[in-house]
């Protein structure tokens, strides 16, 4: 199945843009990471518009995305009217910070922004469970998509305190604190994701022999495990241990967990072409 580049830049951005909303939407409602959260409100907002164009560009012509909008009881349309609520709640956030809203009205729009954006990073996991695709046709795709939106979110988080670190002194204990949360969450993506190869490997329907192949190889060997999970899990268990180098250790495992996630989505067309013939 050729692999659907637009597609991968909207689920990969738009996951990493709720991932950070949901991060900022709990900081906001734990009262922590203050001077922060305008800045990652600001980048989720970004993310999620440049993935959001980046699917109308897959209908080949922008206005056919009205259609989908004349559809919105489709996976498709769902996902356009959750995009348009996470949008609309950033920007009412960031709204609301900059008015100085009472800090009731700030966790209100919170506690909506962590919720739809959880449900918009399932979700456009979700679109891909087909019966007629059984390398598909499983739940543990999206709560690997799910995984992956926290490992990005965390992890620009991550980037975003440690650049401000020496104009923010009081966000240095934050540091140690995402870290941790970022070595579990590149732990729980890992899970799934073998999970879900192991799911594929045992179905009768499916066939994942390409995945011995060297574009096989290239993909998940060297795309998704080696570079997506291992080097962010080496990368922030060394951190734990020496605390230093934060920002460097941060831009890096981001950067290895969007190729990691490219990586994943390729893979995930890859095997969309995998049918077991001989049953």
């Amino acid at each position: 199945m050729e692999i659907q580049w637009t597609l991968v830049l909207f689920t990969l951005l738009t996951g990493m843009g709720a991932g950070i909303f949901a991060f900022v939407s709990v900081a906001e409602i734990l009262g922590k990471m203050e001077k922060i959260r305008p800045t990652g409100a600001l980048f989720a907002l970004g993310l999620i518009i440049v993935g959001g164009l980046a699917s109308v560009f897959h209908l080949s012509h922008p206005t056919r995305a009205i259609n989908v909008l004349g559809n919105l009881n489709t996976a498709f349309g769902r996902e356009f009217v959750l995009l348009g609520i996470v949008v609309v709640l950033i920007a009412s956030y960031i709204m609301v910070i900059k008015r100085d809203a009472s800090p009731s009205i700030k966790k209100a729009v919170s506690i909506a922004g962590l919720l739809s954006s959880v449900i918009l990073a399932f979700e456009i996991g979700a679109t891909y469970v087909l019966p007629a695709q059984p390398a598909w046709n499983t739940y543990l795709l999206p709560l690997v998509y799910l995984a992956s939106a926290g490992v990005l979110g965390i992890f620009g988080i991550y980037v975003i305190v440690s650049r401000k670190e020496s104009e923010h002194e009081q966000e240095q204990g934050l540091i140690g604190g995402i870290n941790t949360i970022a070595l579990g969450a590149i732990v729980t993506q890992a899970v799934l994701v073998f999970t879900y190869i192991s799911h594929l490997g045992t179905s009768m329907y499916t066939d994942i022999s390409v995945l011995t192949t060297s574009t096989g190889l290239m993909m998940f060997w060297l795309g998704v495990f080696a570079v997506g999970l291992l080097i962010p899990f080496i990368l922030t268990l060394w951190f734990k241990k020496s605390g230093k180098n934060a920002l460097n250790i941060a831009a890096i495992s981001l950067a290895c967990s969007l190729i990691g996630g490219i990586a994943f989505r390729a893979m995930m067309y890859t095997l969309g072409s995998g049918y077991n013939l001989n049953i």
